[in-house]
Order: C-alpha cells, then structure tokens, then sequence
C-alpha cells in the first residue's frame, strides 16, 4: 500500500496539524517503530502544509516543527511598523526571519534543513507555488529532474512565504517553466513570480494526488491518504438568506466562489472514492473555527488552535495505526 500525507495550508493555523502529526507519530513509533518520513511514501503541502510538510519529509522532529509555530509565532508574525512611511505600501511581515529559522531547524540527524536539497529528502514531498507568468499553481516535486536539486528551504518559501498583502511575491529569474497554449502548443519560459501555493485552487492538493495515484498505478496496490485541515468555517447559507442574495451580492461573491468551494469539492471527492474503492482508503481530520478565528496570522490565538488540534487527533489510536500502518 502507497500512503500519502496531504496538509492543507493556512498560517499560524497550522497547528493544527502539527498537533494531530505529534499524536501520529508517537503512535507509530509506539506501534511501528517508524517516524513520520519512514511511514509515507509521498507528503504533499500548500502553504503553511509546505513548511510542516516538507520538514516532516526532511526528518525534522514534529515537535520543533510544532514549536516554530507554538512558542516562536507571536515573535515570527511581528508587523511592520505603522510609523514609517515606507512600509505603508509593503507587505505586513518581513520573511527573513522566517527563512532564517528554516534553514536553521535541525533534522533529528543534525543536517541543517537549510542545506538540504529536495533529492535529499527521506521520502517524496511535493509543494506548491502558484505562478504569475503561468496564471496556474506548479508543482516542485522532489523527484523531479527540474526540481531536484533545489534548495528544500527555498521550495518551501516559494510556497508558504509569498502571500500577498502578508509576505509579497517573490521574485525568481532563472525559474525554467513549461507554458502550455490552449491550441496545445508548448515552449519554455525563463522567470517566474510566485504566491503563496494555497492562494489558487490547490490550498489543498488531493486532485493532485489522485493524479499521482492513477499515474503510478497505486490503485492497484491499494493507498491511503492522510488529510490534514487548518480548521474551516461552515459555508452554510439558509434557505431564507440565500434566497434574498440580491444582484449586487452575487456579482460581489463570484470571484472567490471557485476557491472557497475548493477544499471542499476535493474532500467530497475523495470520500466518493474511497466508498466506490475500498483499496483507495481517505481519512480527512479537521474542524470548524469562527469566522473570527480564520485568520493566517492570529498569533493571540495560538492556544485555542492548540486546543483544536488535540481535539482533531483524539480519535487517531493504536488501532488506526494497526489497521492502516
């Protein structure tokens, strides 16, 4: 069986999983005797998945990838100050400090995660940065030749430290790209200018993984993907309210529709799936925040997102691991 770990983006929300990736691999290592890297065969992330992700996949204990958000976040997330002009018209945070504790976080075999190169890695990652010379989200996978060897921690940037009006693109010259023409046509590009890889379609990446499964016949020998949320809030509208949405309300909501249904939509159809196949097995572990709460950056509420993590890791036990390990 292939087993895939799939972390969905979100800022300081994303410790949430990091909280149910603690009880995961306690358990394995109770169980199995395996951490978290030897137990998937492909983690994929968006994002703040990215950063998770792809320190899970390097070896880095979940622990210190949990305390750069716990303990370090407040300090990490600092804006701008106000009182200077000059950043009126700047990204909220400055992501040098951010980059420098990635390439300063230690695998559990003391390589520095800023050294690593992506064929470095204990198992396959994939991260997502979306482009604004393609208008579409790439895909930097570690096996492949183009993506190989670069930097982990720069991948990771790409994907997690370029949100607009957060951290602001950025910008990478000698990225080398396939543009595809709607006649089908393609041709090599040089430069590209990435956002954060949760700011598409592709927050969360299980379409992906469905390519990768079908591509690689991994439905014939079964697989299992992990699906970790950063809390979401409830999109029900009643009757009555909806009803009432007038000509203006609509035209207002249209442009995010496509994305703000795009999780969902990817969960609904992995359930599907899973229900029509019993070999492609699917667990989503996830809550519902207040609108309040769903922000990237709401460092004073690291404990309450503390919190609904545990929560989301109480019904992983031995048995889950047995079962599906």
């Amino acid at each position: 069986m292939k087993r895939i770990l799939q972390i969905d983006g979100g800022g300081i929300l994303g410790i949430m999983p990091a909280m149910v990736l603690i009880r995961l691999e306690a358990l394995l290592q109770k169980v199995k005797k395996k951490s978290l890297a030897e137990s998937f065969d492909l983690i994929t992330g968006s994002s703040t998945g990215a950063i998770i992700g792809g320190a899970v996949a390097a070896g880095v204990p979940i622990q210190t990838i949990a305390d750069l958000y716990i303990k370090k976040g407040a300090s990490l997330f600092t804006s701008r100050t106000k009182w200077n002009p000059g950043n009126w018209l700047r990204p909220k945070y400055d992501r040098t400090p951010f980059i420098s504790e990635l390439n300063s976080t230690r695998t559990s075999d003391g390589k520095l995660l800023g050294e690593l190169k992506m064929k470095d890695l204990k198992t396959s990652f994939m991260a997502t940065a979306f482009n604004l010379c393609s208008q579409r989200t790439h895909f930097l996978k570690s096996w492949d030749k183009a993506d190989k060897n670069r930097p982990v921690a720069e991948v990771i940037t790409w994907s997690a430290l370029s949100a607009a009006y957060y951290f602001g693109k950025i910008n990478v010259p000698d990225f080398k790209w396939t543009n595809y023409s709607p006649d089908g046509s393609e041709k090599t590009e040089t430069g590209a200018v990435f956002q954060d890889g949760g700011q598409g379609i592709n927050n969360n990446t299980i379409h992906y993984i469905h390519t990768e499964i079908l591509a690689n016949d991994w439905e014939a020998k079964g697989s299992l993907i992990i699906s970790l949320g950063t809390g979401n809030v409830s999109p029900y509208v009643t009757y009555a309210e909806a009803s009432k949405t007038d000509f203006i309300e609509q035209i207002a909501k249209y442009p995010f529709q496509a994305r703000n249904e795009s999780t969902m939509a990817q969960v609904l159809e992995a359930r599907y799936i899973s229900q029509m196949n019993r070999a492609m097995k699917f667990h989503r572990f996830d809550t519902l925040i207040q609108q309040e709460e769903n922000q990237l950056d709401k460092v004073e509420l690291i404990d309450r997102f503390v919190e609904y993590g545990r929560k989301m890791a109480d019904t992983l036990d031995e048995t889950f691991v047995k079962k599906n390990f």
